[in-house]
């Protein structure tokens, strides 16, 4: 048992997502590790993934989910670009902690402010 991110994530090569419309919290966390994003390319979830990974056609054939997936374990400078490209988009400023606090308590003056009146 573990707290730690980086040793859940250690041996895995991709995050696959078959998901609805939802927004995992967990694509976020695959791609500060460093891994790839193989998803259903359905609103939210395509934001999410962004350039950290592949996005599918949930309805279509499953062979594309198949060949994206093969695609990353044969092609190493394509699988290695994704793996940056997941990390580039880790990072982005709207899913860091201070940007998501800063947010959260100016909603929250916000509220309290609105409250007196």
């Amino acid at each position: 048992v573990t707290d730690r991110p980086s040793e859940i994530y250690r041996d895995a090569r991709v995050l696959l997502a078959p998901y609805g419309p939802e927004r995992p919290r967990v694509v976020d966390e695959a791609q500060a590790n460093g891994i790839p994003v193989v998803a259903s390319d359905v609103p939210g979830l395509n934001e999410s993934v962004g350039t950290g990974g592949v996005l599918v056609d949930p309805a279509g054939p499953i062979d594309k989910w198949i060949s994206v997936l093969e695609r990353l374990k044969n092609d190493k400078v394509y699988y290695e670009a994704l793996v940056a490209d997941a990390i580039r988009h880790s990072k982005r400023a709207e899913i860091q902690p201070e940007y998501l606090t800063e947010i959260f308590e100016r909603e929250l003056q916000y509220a309290i402010e609105r409250s007196r009146v």
